[in-house]
C-alpha cells in the first residue's frame, strides 16, 4: 500500500480549490478519516532555505505558511499571516 498512501500524500500537499476532485478516489477509504490534513501537508512541504534579497535592508524577512485557496503557501512580512495560518 506504500504507494497508494504516497499518491494521497501527494494529492493532499497539491491540493487547491480548483483540483478538489484529485482527492475523490480517497473519499471511501475510512483508514484516512483520522489523518490531519493541515500537518500532513505542513510536514512534507518543503523548509525555505536561501535569502530574500530586496532594497529594504532594515526589515527583516518573516516567511511563514498560509493556508489559502491555493493550498499551503509560503508569506513574506504580511500583515494577514496570521489570519491564515493553517495553526
Amino acid at each position: 500500500k506504500f504507494d497508494y498512501y504516497m499518491e494521497y500524500i501527494r494529492a493532499v500537499a497539491n491540493l487547491t480549490f480548483r483540483n478538489l476532485d484529485i482527492i475523490e478516489s480517497f473519499d471511501n477509504d475510512s483508514s484516512l478519516n483520522n489523518v490531519n490534513m493541515i500537518d500532513l501537508v505542513t510536514s512534507v512541504h518543503p523548509t525555505i532555505v536561501g535569502d530574500l534579497v530586496t532594497f529594504e535592508t532594515k526589515v527583516d524577512t518573516n516567511w511563514k505558511f498560509v493556508l489559502t485557496e491555493l493550498g499551503l503557501c509560503f508569506s513574506v512580512n504580511s500583515v494577514f499571516a496570521d489570519l491564515l495560518s493553517p495553526r
